[in-house]
């Protein structure tokens, strides 16, 4: 038990530091490139890459959430996974969606692809796909380390891919004097593709050291953890900046870009400390002392901060921005809170393999959204589309965590 505990507090201790440094470099990498590029540039570029991570959360297939589950079922019924088949699948299944990405945007001409890839030469697109690949692939192995407890290689993977990417662009950039999209693509692409390959050889070393054993099958549950990662996808600020840049175009959107980067530093940071770090340690045992009384303060917490931000943000954009943008910057924020609060509830349930009562209150909650849509529609009542995704994700939560705390082994004692 202690040394599982541990195990723990080291696991927490390189996330966080993870969490602070990847996403310091990143935002002061993004601010720079904020103040540099064209708003145009920054915007366009922002929504490819909101794109490719919301394309990557769909095409998951589940695959990730599935794993969560699998690491249960390894230390309670003692059966080894089969990463590498995982990992097959999951490669395979990248390939086919950027096939048919790319034949959908050269044959069927669908608007929003046709407004994400202006201006991409066909090289620098099949730069964008690979990149899909290999980023796809990079989650699962990411995810698998970190549950495996090798938060400190992961750490060091991560932070040298993105050091070297960072320099790599700006070197480009002192030596002619100008950055362009595929400035921003190609050494991503090529830096993704080395963290790739570090992580993999990492998770091979866990795999040659673990008891041999029956592979688990990922067929039962991977349905249902499928629509939930879809439903998860929906709330995502990856998936409301793609919304607010195709409503608003690519040059306004620029200083959403840049706020929702800050916000995802606080999900980046909740994620690698609560989430992934809590779901390991739950997978090994699943009676955690004070585990109720930690979640609560992480509540409380999460909720103080979502005030302060609201309030800040919303009193600094009714200086300079209009009414309906104020609604919906405060929506985006709100989402966003409620994602994070949802994470540490999720992760439960998913250890607990009770995916569907995830599946059951997402459902619900975006009927319920759905109804007062329609029903807005029919009084006349003009509310921002974005705020039928609060009132749901809002449902969804409140659901989900009373679930999860029924489901848990709640003690108050050592």
């Amino acid at each position: 038990m202690n040394s599982l505990y541990s195990l723990y507090k080291n696991a927490l201790f390189w996330n966080i530091q993870s969490a602070l440094v990847y996403k310091l470099l990143l935002i002061t990498h993004q601010t720079f490139l904020f103040y540099i590029t064209p708003q145009e540039l920054f915007g366009h570029a922002g929504t490819l890459f909101a794109s490719l991570f919301f394309l990557i959360s769909i095409t998951n297939f589940g695959f990730d959430y599935s794993l969560i589950s699998l690491f249960s079922r390894q230390y309670t019924d003692k059966k080894n996974i089969s990463i590498v088949r995982f990992l097959i699948y999951k490669i395979i299944s990248s390939c086919i969606v950027a096939g048919i990405i790319w034949y959908a945007y050269h044959t069927l001409h669908i608007s929003y692809l046709s407004f994400l890839f202006q201006k991409l030469s066909p090289w620098v697109m099949y730069t964008y796909l690979s990149l899909y690949i290999t980023e796809n692939t990079k989650k699962t192995l990411a995810l698998h380390a970190d549950l495996s407890f090798q938060n400190k290689q992961h750490f060091f993977v991560e932070i040298g891919s993105l050091l070297g990417y960072i320099c790599t662009v700006w070197g480009i950039y002192f030596y002619t004097q100008t950055i362009d999209l595929p400035i921003l693509i190609v050494p991503f692409s090529v830096w993704s593709l080395i963290e790739c390959i570090l992580l993999f050889w990492f998770v091979s070393t866990t795999i040659s050291q673990t008891k041999t054993g029956h592979a688990v099958s990922i067929l039962s549950d991977q349905p249902l953890n499928y629509i939930n990662q879809m439903f998860k996808t929906l709330y995502s600020t990856n998936s409301l900046f793609m919304i607010v840049s195709w409503q608003y175009g690519f040059a306004k959107v620029g200083s959403i870009k840049l706020l929702l980067d800050g916000i995802s530093f606080l999900h980046t940071f909740l994620y690698k400390t609560i989430g992934t770090p809590l779901a390991a340690l739950y997978a090994r045992d699943q009676h955690i002392p004070h585990l109720q009384r930690t979640l609560q303060s992480y509540s409380i917490t999460l909720g103080i901060t979502w005030t302060c931000i609201i309030i800040a943000m919303s009193l600094y954009h009714y200086l300079y921005s209009s009414i309906p943008e104020i609604i919906t910057l405060v929506c985006i924020i709100s989402i966003s809170f409620l994602e994070y609060a949802q994470i540490p509830y999720e992760k439960i349930l998913l250890v607990q393999q009770k995916a569907w009562i995830i599946f059951m209150y997402y459902s619900v909650g975006i009927i319920q959204g759905g109804i007062i849509c329609v029903v807005a529609t029919y009084l006349h009542i003009h509310i921002p589309f974005i705020f039928f995704i609060f009132m749901s994700k809002m449902y969804a939560l409140l659901f989900i965590q009373k679930h999860a705390q029924k489901f848990a082994n709640f003690e108050k004692k050592f």
